[in-house]
């Protein structure tokens, strides 16, 4: 966990570096626990409205921040959705992985959703988000 954090703490002051509007830290809940709800996930919007996502499987696979598919911010929520193209799990399949994220900003709830394109995977997680810049 304390890698988890360590690489979070890397891509905050590598994204820093990017002209932004906003940057949320989402913390969120694997209810099932079957370790595809990234624990944390960082968004960082640009001022043209454009997002950056740093998750748990970014730090993993040492890929670069992602550009979000789609990104919304705000006064009443935080969307983004994300895909990691590619993937090679345990068993060596290889899939390509969908995220959307919606944080409803009155009520500090974020909820995550996760598809594996090809696949019958799909999971979700809650959690909270907070600025964090």
């Amino acid at each position: 966990m304390k890698t988890l954090f360590a690489g979070f703490a890397l891509a905050t002051v590598v994204l820093s570096s990017y002209a932004s509007a906003q940057t949320y830290l989402c913390e969120l809940n694997d209810p099932r626990g079957r370790n595809v709800i990234p624990p944390e996930i960082l968004i960082e919007f640009s001022k043209d409205g454009s997002a950056k996502i740093t998750d748990a499987f970014t730090l993993h696979y040492g890929i670069a921040p992602l550009k979000a598919r789609f990104s919304e911010d705000n006064s009443k929520q935080m969307r983004a959705r994300w895909r990691l193209k590619d993937v090679v799990n345990p068993r060596g399949q290889k899939a390509t992985l969908d995220f959307s994220l919606v944080y409803k900003k009155q009520r500090n709830r974020a909820h995550v959703t996760f598809k594996a394109l090809g696949f019958d995977n799909t999971d979700s997680g809650t959690g909270t988000c907070k600025m964090v810049k």
